[in-house]
């Protein structure tokens, strides 16, 4: 009698038992999701999840949140974005990117009056809070359904126009018809909408022929690592380039807790913060691990919003 094929055994957990951020650098052609699944086999955890989709014809910076770190999710999504793109003038196509189908193609005349000054021109329009609508081909839920789900499906869904904030823009290259872009922007910005606005503007249409994002609020494409070295040697990666997740948020304020303090939060209890702004703070422990992330209120009480360790603490302490 032949013998069911063994199902493969799971891979040695690398994640620490706090947690831990990785930053992908995402290669042309797979999925955000592909990416997280991909990182899911190689570290040995299925409790990994991203902070905020790249298009498969997008490249950089993707970061991963690990085990424990995936309650950093909201606080890390949340961050501005800074992009470097490729902007190609005369086509503009239905899903801002050379994918879509074309919807409006220039005239050979209209793209030869096109200046590097009408390009130049056109840019401070786009700069502060803006109005843009995403493409049709984007994350966004209608319905409870993403928006590409629905465009393969062949519904047409026009999402209301939505404000966000573009704190630099900048033409880095004018090789007309292409435009080299440098941006930084809020969560929710889409480049692909910036793209087809601008070409637009400028009369001719446009599509992003190349995107890579760069930063996500103070986390750099320099600190980030391959798919491919990841999953040749997972456990040397984890330990040279996985950041704790107090490092991950350590642009924000910190309380520094002693060991019965932070007990105290970790049960849910107020605590004070003389000193700290309101806003979103840190609680860490005398071993610099993250026990909390607090609200931290005008008059100076903290709440806990995510606590983190719990009994780990001493685990954590015997590692260090």
């Amino acid at each position: 009698m032949t013998s069911p094929p063994r199902r493969a055994e799971r891979n040695e957990d690398h994640v620490p038992a706090r947690g831990a951020v990785l930053l992908i650098d995402k290669p042309l052609g797979p999925t955000s999701f592909d990416v997280v699944a991909r990182v899911r086999r190689a570290v040995g955890n299925r409790r990994v999840g991203h902070t905020g989709t790249l298009d498969p014809l997008a490249t950089g910076l993707l970061v991963v949140c690990l085990g424990e770190a995936t309650k950093l999710s909201p606080f890390l999504t949340a961050e501005s974005k800074a992009y470097v793109a490729t902007l190609r003038l005369g086509l503009e196509t239905e899903s801002g990117d050379v994918d879509g189908r074309t919807l409006h193609e220039a005239t050979p005349d209209a793209l030869a009056a096109l200046s590097e000054a009408d390009v130049l021109g056109v840019l401070p329009r786009f700069r502060g809070t803006i109005e843009q609508r995403p493409p049709p081909q984007s994350a966004v839920k209608v319905g409870g359904q993403r928006m590409y789900a629905l465009a393969r499906a062949g519904e047409v869904v026009e999402v209301p126009l939505r404000q966000v904030s573009v704190q630099h823009l900048e033409a880095t290259r004018l090789a007309l018809p292409e435009v080299d872009l440098e941006v930084s922007c809020s969560k929710g910005t889409y480049i692909r909408s910036l793209a087809i606005d601008l070409g637009r503007a400028l009369g001719v249409g446009g599509h992003l022929t190349a995107l890579r994002r760069t930063c996500v609020g103070p986390l750099s494409i320099s600190q980030a690592v391959s798919l491919e070295r990841l999953e040749a040697d997972p456990a040397g990666v984890m330990a040279a380039f996985a950041l704790s997740p107090a490092a991950a948020l350590a642009h924000f304020p910190v309380l520094h807790v002693d060991d019965q303090l932070a007990r105290s939060i970790r049960d849910g209890k107020v605590a004070r913060a003389t000193g700290l702004a309101a806003g979103v703070a840190l609680a860490l422990d005398a071993r610099l691990d993250l026990v909390a992330i607090l609200e931290v209120s005008e008059a100076g009480d903290a709440r806990v919003t995510r606590g983190f360790g719990g009994d780990l603490s001493r685990e954590g302490h015997k590692e260090a």
